[in-house]
């Protein structure tokens, strides 16, 4: 299925509106085309350094929603000041005890990007129906 420039716009203005409310102004409807570089093939190094921090980001927005937002931010803050100190892997392991090389972590983020999946799949059957 080809997307038009409208439908994802529409769809970026929707997920702007969702996350953002009215706090941030303009509305950015073609984000979706400013970060080119995520689409580079041939860039592999900077695809793998976004690519991990996607899914890293995805695995704690997994771990938020088990927590809650009460429980996961103090130690959200932490991490983030910690970020100066350390390695990724051992301040994920001090402020979420998560150990990066076990496949639970990442099967949880997975796991995220899979219902958001189905949640544009869905978006896309309403927008073009």
């Amino acid at each position: 299925m080809a997307l038009s420039e409208e439908v994802l716009d529409g769809l970026a203005t929707q997920a702007w509106a969702e996350w953002f409310g009215d706090a941030v102004q303009p509305v950015d409807t073609h984000r979706w085309v400013n970060d080119h570089h995520l689409y580079l093939a041939g860039d592999r190094h900077t695809g793998f350094v976004y690519q991990f921090a996607w899914f890293a980001a995805m695995g704690l927005m997994r771990l938020r929603q088990r927590e809650g937002e009460r429980a996961f931010e103090g130690r959200y803050r932490a991490f983030l000041s910690g970020m100066h100190a350390g390695d990724v892997a051992g301040l994920m392991r001090t402020h979420f005890d998560v150990d990066l090389a076990a496949p639970d972590f990442w099967s949880g983020a997975l796991a995220l990007v899979s219902e958001r999946v189905d949640r544009l799949e869905a978006c896309l059957d309403d927008a073009t129906s």
